[in-house]
């Protein structure tokens, strides 16, 4: 019987534009499965978005902000024994017309190289995800991703990504007004070319958003979330204020701004792509990066 692979703690760095994330895991592969489990993570709400949607650029306070986080990131993972780890960044960096400069600057104050992931990338990074996931064989897929700054919609089958497009559609776009109505239209058109190309499919849905969703829908893993059950939370969000949804939902200050303007982009995708239902696993794009790096580590032979 051959004896599992051993762990090795690996850590992903995801600066998003509502928020910056750092997970470590501990990894394996044991009986031909990917075995993880989080050990450490930590988020904090920069919101590069607010800038770089509104400005096009990154202020000094918020480039500061983000090479004091990469510094205590890089001091967590040496105390947690990571092995290896990337960070990446996405939506609000690629805007940023000073974006080469901000990581060239978090490089110079922390020694952290920071990659910029184009939207292709991102996608393809949190799809290396469900090959962990106990998808039917044979069964199509369409996977919602949902960020501050964009939002991902592919179509998967059998592990394998068949169709991906990126639009420039997030939560933070929508809080300051800077979606464009074509923006929309093409998403619209993009899931309606998928409903009639592939028929009825069962939706995946990641982020943060989604996740607190399920979650006051009452759901439990490995059931689906329906189209009326995502609707009903987000009326009984909306009939709650701001400062309501804080101190009574206990939702915190950068979700509870957020999480209706994404439903309304998973509920407009879903209506387009004819998706009633939708599984939510607890994976986004640090996942998929622990688990790209894990492979590569087992494949150079790297894994003590």
């Amino acid at each position: 019987m051959a004896l599992p692979s051993p762990f090795m703690r690996i850590g992903a760095i995801d600066i998003g534009s509502n928020a910056v994330r750092l997970i470590i895991k501990e990894v394996r592969h044991y009986a031909e499965e990917y075995e993880s489990f989080k050990v450490c993570y930590t988020r904090v709400p920069i919101r590069l978005g607010s800038d770089v949607f509104t400005t096009g650029l990154i202020t000094e306070t918020k480039r500061n902000q983000l090479a004091k986080t990469m510094q205590a990131f890089k001091l967590l993972m040496e105390v947690q024994g990571v092995k290896d780890f990337r960070a990446c960044s996405t939506s609000a960096m690629r805007e940023a017309k000073n974006g080469k400069e901000v990581i060239a600057f978090m490089k110079e104050q922390a020694d952290v190289d920071v990659e910029l992931l184009s939207g292709e990338d991102e996608a393809e990074a949190i799809l290396a995800n469900f090959s962990t996931q106990r998808l039917v064989p044979g069964q199509k897929y369409a996977y919602i991703d949902v960020g501050g700054g964009s939002t991902e919609i592919s179509v998967i089958q059998d592990g394998e990504r068949i169709i991906s497009r990126s639009f420039r559609i997030g939560t933070v776009r929508l809080l300051h007004e800077r979606v464009d109505a074509r923006e929309w239209e093409e998403l619209r058109v993009f899931c309606d070319a998928l409903l009639a190309k592939h028929g009825e499919m069962i939706g995946i849905g990641t982020g943060g958003n989604i996740n607190r969703i399920y979650k006051e829908a009452g759901k439990t893993q490995l059931t689906n979330i329906t189209v009326s059950e995502i609707d009903a939370v987000k009326k009984v969000m909306e009939s709650y204020s701001f400062d309501e949804r804080i101190f009574l939902l206990k939702l915190k200050p950068d979700r509870a701004d957020v999480i209706i303007p994404a439903a309304n982009i998973y509920l407009e995708a879903m209506h387009h792509a004819g998706i009633k239902q939708m599984n939510v696993p607890k994976l986004g794009l640090s996942d998929g990066l622990i688990m790209n790096i894990f492979n590569r580590l087992e494949a150079e032979h790297k894994l003590v």
